[in-house]
């Protein structure tokens, strides 16, 4: 326990000579830049998809987002990732299968990660645009005459935002956390598939220490998401 709180996370039992902290700073950065791929592409399809899907409520393009949303939020990662994996690696032999060795390598593993997060944020964008248009301050917008589109991106989005920060934080957590299995299909040198080959070989000290450190990390993770809330809606006050 000294040793924890100096920051000691202990020495591998299989990886003689290795501490558990040189560990985490050799493969974390490799989970990290997937992961964050993954994030950053999840917006970007999510959050567009989420404000089409508003926008168009009740069109055939909302109920193909929907429809499609809901599908891949309850799709596992790991079956998508196998499914990827058959598809485009051994079918069609379009893309790589294992390893980070080119930019092509990304695609796959980017893929499965983030097709549920961003199936979710769309759901919540939805749902979160379409709450705040039936507020009453919308209404007083659209009998000043003023468009559905200059509503929904000068003052509904903003509005809209709280919910989606909910979301993105434990998201966030959840791709750089939840990677072990895809690592492990993609054969990516990260720490989530280095975890779990420990998991197999019994290294104690390995599991324990990164345990502990993606427990912090999600903490970190957490702390940041109430700390944009005042950012984003100043009558949140922190100290509330």
């Amino acid at each position: 326990m000294s040793a924890l709180l100096h920051g000691d996370l202990g020495t591998s039992i299989v990886s003689s000579g290795y501490s558990v902290n040189q560990i985490i700073a050799d493969k974390f950065p490799v989970s990290a830049q997937v992961g964050l791929i993954a994030i950053v592409f999840s917006c970007l399809v999510g959050i567009p998809l989420g404000i089409l899907a508003a926008y168009k409520r009740g069109t055939a393009a909302d109920r193909v987002v929907t429809t499609l949303s809901s599908l891949f939020s309850s799709l596992p990662g790991f079956l998508l990732a196998v499914v990827l994996l058959y598809a485009f690696g051994m079918w069609l032999h379009a893309l790589p299968t294992s390893g980070l060795k080119s930019w092509q390598s990304y695609i796959l593993p980017v893929a499965a990660l983030s097709a549920g997060p961003a199936s979710v944020l769309t759901r919540i964008t939805r749902a979160a645009l379409l709450d705040v248009l039936s507020q009453d301050f919308t209404r007083f917008l659209k009998a000043k005459g003023m468009g559905t589109r200059y509503i929904l991106f000068k003052h509904a989005l903003r509005n809209a935002a709280i919910p989606i920060v909910t979301t993105l934080g434990p998201l966030t957590a959840g791709i750089l956390v939840g990677n072990l299995v895809v690592e492990t299909v993609f054969s990516i040198p990260g720490l989530g598939s280095y975890m779990v080959r420990c998991v197999s070989q019994r290294d104690y000290p390995v599991i324990m220490g990164t345990t502990i450190f993606y427990t912090t990390f999600i903490v970190a993770i957490l702390l940041v998401v109430d700390i944009v809330y005042g950012l984003i809606d100043p009558r949140i006050k922190l100290d509330e």
